[in-house]
């Protein structure tokens, strides 16, 4: 529930924005059942096979936005332009020019005196939930090295999104009939020179841009993401230890008719909002930020681990190998409409994952030297980091194509680095 609250009236034009108050809101209510079962056996009289298996499902924690953006107290703003008269470079109530509203987001410019929700929960919206399904083959070849492999499957259901209505409280949903093909497709260029042309759609005369929601479930949209991951393990013994997988991945976004509004191909927080049987992309920062440019797909990743204690000097040498597909590249293209619907960041491609960043290798060692004096213990150490010294590009400035910043480099992998390090114990 959200607690009732007040809102103080704005210093500069309270006449416009007047303090308002609102009682708690209450409704949003969620009953689940999640079953989980497991199964673990050992196979042969050795007992040096294992087989497992599991059965889980799991609910979506609930975020921020889903409660507060539901109050009559969320952020929110009037944008007037004003001329400043006495150059103070402060806007003053006569300096500013009410007759033209620039903007407004999170409140109605018509019901600015009474609290009132831009966003309620809709009737049975419910939790997303995760459905997941592990096998598992594990294998003790030989003494102390072990072989492994998992498969994985999960869907993803129940998503939630905001859906946009016609009259506040009503019900009365937008859906893509209230919405035309726009008779000239945008053209942006790649990074690479070529052209494409970015078909997208518009509201039809007549029809209001969206300015109330509805917190629902997604209709006809859920994701499926399966895997394979082989293991190896080799524990310590005859001075060496090893440890390694490979994971193999797949995480595919699927939606129909029913789970489309606006057909445009929108580059969201999961990679384009309408697009079917594509890549999912997580967008680390999805605009913003210092990784506001990381959309996190790898179909392939890899990581090696093992140590060598050399015999006589007793000194260990360690060393890590990490691999991984470069994450995608979801370049868009920014276009500003007319009709109050602001603006779209369209998807230049139909793949998600059409362009991606070079593939990422990264090898650090480590050489440890224990020495001990009676009670006393000295750790002396030297580290490498990028041993190869690659610089490989993680991230560029995706925020648009038409910018005049796009396509550059925000990101590089760390050089070499060698660090000295000593541990007193005692």
């Amino acid at each position: 529930a959200i607690q009732g609250g007040t809102v103080a009236a704005n210093s500069t034009v309270p006449n416009i924005l007047p303090s308002v108050s609102w009682n708690g809101i209450s409704g949003l209510k969620w009953h689940n059942i999640d079953p989980r079962i497991g199964l673990t056996y050992t196979l042969g009289a050795d007992k040096r096979t294992l087989v497992r298996a599991s059965y889980s499902r799991y609910d979506d924690q609930l975020g921020g936005a889903t409660l507060y953006s539901t109050s009559p107290g969320a952020y929110n703003y009037l944008y007037y332009y004003f001329n400043d008269l006495n150059g103070d470079k402060i806007a003053q109530p006569n300096e500013i020019d009410t007759s033209f509203l620039a903007n407004s987001v999170g409140i109605d410019p018509n019901k600015t005196t009474v609290a009132n929700q831009i966003y309620r929960w809709g009737p049975g919206m419910k939790a997303p939930t995760t459905d997941e399904v592990v096998l598992g083959l594990e294998r003790e070849v030989v003494t102390d090295l072990s072989l492994g492999v998992n498969g994985t499957y999960r869907k993803l259901n129940d998503f939630l999104w905001n859906q946009p209505e016609k009259t506040q409280g009503a019900g009365d949903y937008y859906t893509s009939a209230d919405y035309v093909l726009n008779s000239t497709p945008a053209v942006a260029t790649l990074p690479n020179g070529s052209q494409v042309s970015i078909p997208y759609y518009v509201l039809k005369p007549g029809v209001a841009p969206p300015f109330y929601y509805v917190i629902n479930n997604r209709p006809g949209y859920y994701q499926t993401y399966r895997s394979l991951e082989f293991t190896a393990t080799k524990r310590m013994s005859s001075r060496w230890m090893l440890r390694g997988n490979l994971t193999l991945q797949d995480w595919k976004q699927h939606v129909s008719s029913s789970g489309i509004i606006d057909p445009s191909p929108i580059r969201g927080t999961t990679g384009c909002t309408v697009c079917n049987n594509v890549e999912v992309l997580q967008g680390s920062g999805t605009g913003s930020g210092a990784k506001g440019g990381v959309y996190i797909n790898s179909k392939w990743a890899y990581n090696l681990t093992g140590a060598y204690q050399i015999p006589v000097i007793e000194t260990s040498l360690g060393f890590n190998v990490t691999g991984r597909q470069g994450y995608a590249i979801p370049y868009a293209y920014r276009v500003t409409l007319t009709d109050g619907e602001g603006q779209k960041l369209l998807l230049a491609e139909n793949q998600t994952d059409a362009f991606r960043h070079p593939n990422l290798t990264e090898v650090d060692l480590r050489l440890q030297k224990d020495l001990h004096f009676q009670r006393v213990g000295l750790t002396l150490s030297v580290d490498a980091f990028n041993i190869l010294n690659d610089q490989t590009v993680l991230q560029r400035d995706v925020t648009r194509l038409n910018r005049s910043t796009s396509n550059n480099i925000t990101e590089l992998q760390s050089p070499r680095v060698f660090r000295l390090g000593a541990r007193l114990s005692f």
